[in-house]
């Protein structure tokens, strides 16, 4: 049986392979209809991630920050139910972390000050998780719509915190007091302590997943609903539970974004991140250390495209369009299996 499941993942390790270095292939044909040079473009765009203390730190704080967001969407998927409300849930964590980080009291030590916020993110992405929960499963409500809804609103009460309790120009709040700013892990790098929660995530998320009866219960809810129950498990708890926990890494990727990337609440501070993490749970086939690589190749994608455009010329939008060509691919392949979690027998 063990030698089934090892010759069953490296048939998928040899399928991701193949498929990244397709869609490579594919980037670079883009890439030449774009009228640029792939040699030039592909250098540059590995120099911009790579090439300097402050890439790979950029790098390695927006991984941590995907990699979260993948956790955020896989957990709930490993329940059978579509977390696109990740993005939402970051917001909700990066306001909750805002709030404390302004409003604590003052003179809190530097680590209490920002364990604070890291924790009151986790809360306010939990909570933000918690109500499509109970929409499901006293509802009905489809998870698809009320996650991608809850974005929306997350997003209006992120731009009323800036409005209206933490005013300064148009489109952030002041800076976070010096307290609540984590600090960098090496001086010159952008990446800074708590993208380690990043790090932590991982092993925990898998511990969960593998390891804990919750964790069954999860993956037996996703696999076969009528199942579980006759195994004695609670679907309707299950759900919520899952939702929670994946609301409750998305809000950590959202506190990192305040006290480890920006300093401040900005309005619009994602770069979709929140979807991107979808195609990094999917990439992974929901593993949680399949999940390292997903993130750090997303992420080499995003900061390595803004040197790319630099030197190149090409327009803005050009690395949206690089890592949609990048998921397709991938979803043309199998790689990246999109499963009808949806309908799932009750």
């Amino acid at each position: 049986m063990s030698a089934l499941a090892a010759r069953l993942d490296l048939r998928a390790a040899g399928r991701t392979a193949a498929g990244v270095v397709l869609s490579v292939a594919l980037i670079v044909v883009v890439l030449l209809l774009l009228g640029a040079d792939p040699v030039r473009a592909t250098t540059s765009l590995l120099r911009g991630a790579l090439g300097s203390p402050f890439g790979i730190g950029e790098t390695l704080a927006i991984a941590s920050v995907l990699l979260l967001a993948g956790l955020a969407a896989a957990v709930p998927f490993s329940a059978g139910l579509w977390n696109i409300g990740g993005e939402g849930q970051m917001y909700m964590g990066a306001v909750a972390a805002a709030a404390v980080a302004f409003e604590a009291p003052a003179g809190l030590p530097r680590w209490l000050h920002v364990s604070l916020c890291m924790l009151a993110g986790v809360l306010g992405g939990a909570l933000w998780g918690f109500v499509p929960g109970i929409l499901k499963t006293r509802f009905g409500a489809n998870e698809v719509i009320t996650t991608l809804m809850l974005v929306y609103v997350a997003m209006f009460a992120v731009d009323g915190a800036i409005s209206h309790l933490w005013p300064s120009r148009a489109q952030t709040t002041p800076p976070i007091p010096a307290s609540a700013e984590a600090a960098p892990v090496v001086a010159g790098m952008s990446v800074t302590w708590v993208s380690l929660v990043a790090v932590v995530a991982v092993p925990l998320a898998w511990f969960l997943l593998r390891r804990t009866h919750l964790g069954y219960s999860i993956r037996a809810t996703g696999d076969n609903v009528r199942a579980a129950r006759l195994a004695g498990i609670r679907p309707d708890a299950v759900r919520v539970q899952a939702f929670v926990i994946g609301g409750g890494f998305a809000g950590a990727a959202g506190a990192i974004a305040v006290v480890g990337l920006s300093g401040a609440l900005v309005s619009g501070f994602s770069d979709n991140f929140g979807y991107v993490g979808i195609a990094v749970a999917l990439m992974a086939r929901r593993s949680p250390l399949w999940m390292v690589g997903s993130a750090a190749l997303f992420s080499i994608l995003r900061v390595g495209a803004n040197q790319m455009q630099v030197s190149t010329g090409l327009d803005p939008s050009t690395s949206d369009l690089l890592v949609t060509v990048f998921v397709l691919t991938l979803l043309a392949l199998h790689v990246v299996r999109v499963r009808q979690l949806g309908s799932i027998r009750r």
